[in-house]
């Protein structure tokens, strides 16, 4: 039986943290900071989940991109 001893008070303000080895913050960072006319190449990362997370920051903040596979690598440019 679990007794108020093992519960915690409420608390505000803390940051939800990203699930364990979820890449997606490095990577949508890495996007959203290109300005038009900019690319950056990724390694390890595919092509697929690239395509998903600029599509995502189309619709978040509007900016247009284009992914490309080349090679072992993948290369997104930033359009619009």
């Amino acid at each position: 039986m679990i007794s108020t001893e093992n519960i915690g008070p409420v608390q505000a303000g803390i940051p939800l943290p990203p699930k364990p080895g979820a890449k997606s913050a490095p990577v949508r960072a890495a996007i959203e900071e290109l300005e038009v006319g900019e690319s950056r190449l990724f390694s390890g990362v595919s092509s697929r989940k690239l395509q998903y997370t600029a599509s995502t920051v189309r619709k978040v903040l509007g900016r247009a991109f284009a992914v490309r596979q080349i090679g072992d690598v993948v290369r997104v440019w930033r359009t619009r």
